[in-house]
C-alpha cells in the first residue's frame, strides 16, 4: 500500500520533462507513503533498543541536514532582509525603497516588523538580483548574488 501511494502521489508529476527531478515541495505527499513504510518497518523490530536507536539515527542525520547544509542556505536568503533591517532601524530619515530581491509586499513586511515606514517607489523596479534603497539623498546600492 506504501509503494502504491507514493506512486499515485508522484504519477502527475512524471510528465515533467523540462526536469530531470521531481522538486522537493512535489514529495511532501508521497513522503507520507514512505513513512508509512518505515514505521512499519520499525515496528517489525524485535528489539526496542534498535528500534530507539535506529530513530535517533534518522533524527540526528536530519537535524544535520539542517544545521550543516540548509543553515548556510537559510542565512544567505535572510541577508537582504536583514540589511533592510539594519538601515530601518539606524536611519533616522524616511527610506525610500527602488528595488527589493524579494518584491515589495516582503520588504513592507521586513519594516512592519521593525515598526517603521518606507516610501516604496512608484515604479519599482522587479529583479532578483537588485536592492536599492534611498536614505535622505543617498542611493545605497548593494550588488546581490
Amino acid at each position: 500500500a506504501s509503494f502504491l501511494w507514493i506512486a499515485l502521489a508522484l504519477l502527475p508529476y512524471c510528465f515533467l520533462t523540462y526536469m530531470n527531478r521531481v522538486p522537493s515541495r512535489q514529495t511532501y505527499l508521497a513522503s507520507l507513503g514512505l513513512s508509512w513504510l518505515v514505521g512499519a518497518a520499525v515496528t517489525r523490530l524485535k528489539s526496542k533498543r534498535v528500534a530507539a536507536i535506529v530513530c535517533l539515527f534518522v533524527l540526528l542525520h536530519n537535524v544535520g541536514i539542517l544545521w550543516i547544509w540548509k543553515r548556510s542556505q537559510y542565512l544567505e536568503r535572510a541577508e537582504w532582509t536583514d540589511r533592510l533591517r539594519q538601515i530601518l532601524l539606524t536611519s533616522g530619515e524616511p527610506v525610500r525603497v527602488h528595488c527589493f530581491p524579494y518584491g515589495m509586499p516582503i520588504a513592507s513586511a521586513v519594516a512592519d516588523s521593525v515598526g517603521r515606514q518606507f516610501i516604496p517607489d512608484p515604479w519599482p523596479r522587479i529583479a532578483p538580483g537588485c536592492f536599492e534603497v534611498s536614505v535622505g539623498n543617498q542611493l545605497i546600492r548593494i550588488p546581490t548574488r
